[in-house]
This record gives C-alpha cells, sequence and structure tokens, in this order.
C-alpha cells in the first residue's frame, strides 16, 4: 500500500511539473508575440486574447484527442482529414480576427488615408496558415514524442521485469544444487558414522537459514557472505578424508562492502563437487582479494576426468555466467581456463555496482 501511495505522489508531482512547463510556455509566447504591439500602438483589443485562444483550442484539440485516438491508432486518413479540417476553421478564425489584432489594421483606423494592397492580405493569410500549422505540427511532435518515452519507460520496465524473473529462476536452480551437495555430503559422512556428522547438519542449518532469511535482499554485506563461503567450506572439509588440500584465502578490507548474494558460491560448489579424487582427497585453492571497491575472486581445482570438465562446463557455468550478466552488467571480468587436468576460475567485480 506505502509503495503505490508513494507512486501516486510521484507520478502526482510529474504531472504537477508538465502543467507548470506548459502554462509558461503559452505565457512566454504570449509575451514575444503580443506584448511589442501593446507597446509600440498603445491600444489593446480583445482580438488579441479570442486569437490566442484560437490557437489553445487548436493545439490540445489535437494533442489531446486527434493524436491519440487516429494518429496513435494507425488510422492515418481519419487524422489527416480532421487536421485539415481543424486547421481550415482555425484559419478562418485567425482571419475573421485579423482586423482586430493586426498592427496595420489598427493603424488605418486611426488614418482614413491608409490603404492595405491586395499582396498584404494574402501574405496575411499565408501568415496565418503558417502560425496553424506550427501549431499543429508542435502538437502532434510533442505527443508522439511523449508517447515515445512513456514506451521506452515501458519497454526497460518489461525488460527488468523479465531480468527479475530469469534472476529468480536461475537462484532457485541454484538452491537445490546447494542443498543436494550439502546433504550428498552429509550423508556420505553418516555412512562413515563420522562423529562430525552433527556438526555438519548444524553447519548446514546456519547455512539454509543464510539462504531463507538474507539471500532475499538484492544486495548483502560482503562480510556476511565470506561467512557463509567459510561455513561451506567448513562443511566441505568434513567430509574429506583430508581436507589439507583446500585452502581458502581472503584478504583485502571487506569491512561496509557490500555484494549480490551467492554470486560466488557456485564456483566453490563445483570445485568440490568435481574435484575429489579415489580417495576421498581434494585440492581445492580459493583466493578472494578486496581492494577499495574492486573483487578479485580466484578458484582451481583439479578435475577427475573429461566426464567431469564437460559437466562443469554445461548447466552450471551457464547459470553463473547468466547471473553475472544481470547482476554485474559491464561491471564483472570472467574467465575460465582449463589445462593440465586444472580448472581454474578468475572472476573481478566492481562492488558499487
Amino acid at each position: 500500500m506505502l509503495n503505490k501511495e508513494k507512486m501516486y505522489e510521484i507520478f502526482q508531482w510529474h504531472r504537477g511539473k508538465i502543467i507548470l512547463l506548459h502554462l509558461l510556455a503559452w505565457l512566454a509566447l504570449g509575451v514575444v508575440n503580443y506584448l511589442p504591439d501593446f507597446l509600440i500602438l498603445g491600444t489593446y483589443t480583445y482580438g488579441f486574447p479570442l486569437t490566442y485562444i484560437g490557437y489553445l483550442v487548436l493545439f490540445y484539440f489535437n494533442y489531446l484527442f486527434l493524436v491519440p485516438q487516429f494518429l496513435l491508432k494507425q488510422r492515418i486518413n481519419f487524422y489527416v482529414i480532421t487536421a485539415v479540417l481543424l486547421v481550415t476553421i482555425s484559419v478562418l478564425f485567425g482571419y475573421l480576427m485579423e482586423p482586430l489584432t493586426s498592427p496595420l489594421h489598427i493603424l488605418r483606423d486611426s488614418f482614413s488615408s491608409l490603404e492595405i494592397s491586395p499582396l498584404f492580405k494574402i501574405l496575411t493569410i499565408m501568415r496565418i496558415v503558417v502560425i496553424n500549422l506550427a501549431f499543429l505540427i508542435a502538437g502532434t511532435t510533442i505527443r508522439l514524442y511523449k508517447e515515445w518515452v512513456k514506451n521506452r519507460i515501458r519497454e526497460k520496465e518489461v525488460e527488468q521485469q523479465k531480468a527479475l524473473s530469469e534472476l529468480e529462476f536461475l537462484k532457485n536452480q541454484l538452491n537445490p544444487h546447494f542443498l543436494f551437495n550439502s546433504l550428498n555430503s552429509i550423508y556420505s559422512l553418516a555412512q562413515k558414522k563420522s562423529p562430525y556428522t552433527p556438526e555438519a547438519i548444524i553447519a548446514l542449518s546456519e547455512l539454509m537459514r543464510y539462504m531463507l532469511y538474507e539471500t532475499n535482499h538484492h544486495i548483502v554485506l560482503l562480510e556476511k557472505e565470506l561467512n557463509y563461503i567459510r561455513r561451506y567450506i567448513q562443511l566441505q572439509r568434513l567430509r574429506l578424508m583430508d581436507s589439507t588440500g583446500v585452502n581458502l584465502q581472503i584478504r583485502g578490507e571487506i569491512a561496509n562492502q557490500k555484494i549480490k548474494p551467492l554470486i560466488l558460491i557456485s564456483f566453490i560448489e563445483n570445485a568440490f563437487k568435481h574435484g575429489i579424487n579415489e580417495k576421498g582427497n581434494s585440492v581445492v585453492k580459493i583466493q578472494i582479494k578486496v581492494n577499495n571497491n574492486q573483487l578479485n575472486f580466484y578458484c582451481s581445482n583439479f578435475l577427475k576426468s573429461q566426464q567431469s570438465r564437460n559437466n562443469f562446463s554445461g548447466i552450471g557455468l551457464t547459470n553463473s555466467k547468466k547471473r553475472l550478466e544481470l547482476l554485474y552488467p559491464n561491471a564483472h571480468t570472467f574467465e575460465v581456463i582449463e589445462g593440465e587436468g586444472n580448472f581454474i576460475v578468475n572472476l573481478s567485480l566492481n562492488l558499487d555496482c
């Protein structure tokens, strides 16, 4: 309800601003067109405001009715016919008001000998036609530009909603993937009747709590995200026969930094999933370095087989790439290196984006 009220307030503010701009534009136009004649002639007739009202009717009838009802609905013929009729009526009205507004006509009333030539009448009609066409074109152009802006905003909103939906879909894929891997680790401990099984269950509950209550936010504290990564690595170490090959290094100033949630964990999950050898040992090296607003992430693990490499390069990597493109567009560099049985991920993020 609060969001709707806020949106309504913003809409009213923009609407009031547009109305004010229209009023100022018409006031300025009136001053530019009619004030010099008034100052020179020293007189004022009701023909001035009547002509001005004619321009207002022409502009806003076209702006508020003709363009939306005909032009924007692709009814071009109806628009052209109606616009020509409207301009014709406005020109006739302006020509009838001409004796009451033209400086030459007003001067003729004071000097009876002053004659108006036929050429001046023709030029007068042409001037009135040009002015009316200018108001018609101005109304059409402004309304079309306004609709173009509205369409651009609508397109951006659709794109944003599409991106959010895709991001939510990718996140929903990530959560079951994480839970499956974690349960698999605990199952492995339970099979061995390891005394670390209760500790692993507690670690999993803390991880799930973070995923349920923290990752719903668009952005989280980097310190919390790194603590989540530490707990996950701790859980993985419990199921390894030898965890000496697992190395995590975090350097730099992480306080007060923020990051999009779960952006790094998929690489670490895959490193443990595909980097454990037949003896249950793993060589996983993770380095996270923060320098000002730049985060550099390095993850290396060896791969057991070509099949593991293909699995990692498939859905999981594609998912991660899409999330990076959606969450950090033009604000990240991503590199995957495969060689000599190793799989290396280099990732750089601009945390301010």
